[in-house]
């Protein structure tokens, strides 16, 4: 997904942002153990546009060879701050990885209760990983009815065949449901059962 192509996404009709992005399913080593680790590559920290996250401590934008942890991933993945990891990609070998900060994504469940890590990278460190430094997902907002599944899904359709035409074919679609948090429904369900208990030790 290259800048020329994100500009014609951008004007196209329905579409309100545009971004590009990867992520890549990487393991970390802690202990005798290889435990799944996402790395979400950033083109720009400085320029996000979608799927943003907050800064919370430490180095911003990491540098290259470096990389951020989602604050909820220091448990799970037993390092810090000014910690080094070993990290390997698909494609490449184990490397040592130092940790330049830490950040807040709201929009991903808590590390803990997915049981993997979460990783934040540029473009140059996925290239020192084996990885090639390309961004192979491209990232939208509609301008219409935004929290409307089914009118996202009719433009997300339009978009790709129309992406498909121009030479860029699309192997996934992808729509998270609008508006709600990865573990909205298991905690809609947890508050409806503290919900019932009440209830019934008031009856009794």
């Amino acid at each position: 997904v290259e800048d020329t192509l994100l500009e014609e996404v951008r004007r196209h009709p329905g579409i309100a942002e545009a971004e590009a992005g990867d992520i890549v399913l990487a393991r970390e080593k802690v202990g005798e153990d290889w435990i799944p680790l996402l790395l979400f590559v950033v083109d720009d920290f400085q320029a996000m546009r979608l799927n943003t996250f907050a800064h919370q401590s430490g180095a911003w934008p990491p540098p290259d060879g470096t990389m951020l942890i989602e604050r909820s991933a220091v448990q799970m993945l037993q390092a810090g701050e000014g910690d080094t990891v070993m990290v390997k990609t698909p494609n490449g070998r184990p490397r040592a990885v130092a940790v330049t900060g830490l950040v807040h994504d709201p929009g991903l469940a808590p590390a803990w209760q997915e049981r993997e890590g979460y990783g934040y990278i540029t473009r140059a460190t996925l290239a020192q990983l084996g990885e090639p430094p390309m961004l192979g997902e491209l990232r939208v907002t509609v301008s219409e009815r935004p929290f409307d599944l089914k009118a996202i899904e009719a433009t997300t359709a339009e978009l790709a065949q129309w992406l498909t035409a121009r030479g860029h074919p699309v192997l996934q679609v992808r729509v998270p449901p609008p508006g709600r948090h990865p573990h909205q429904n298991q905690m809609m369900g947890v508050l409806f059962l503290m919900l019932a208990f009440s209830a019934m030790a008031l009856v009794l």
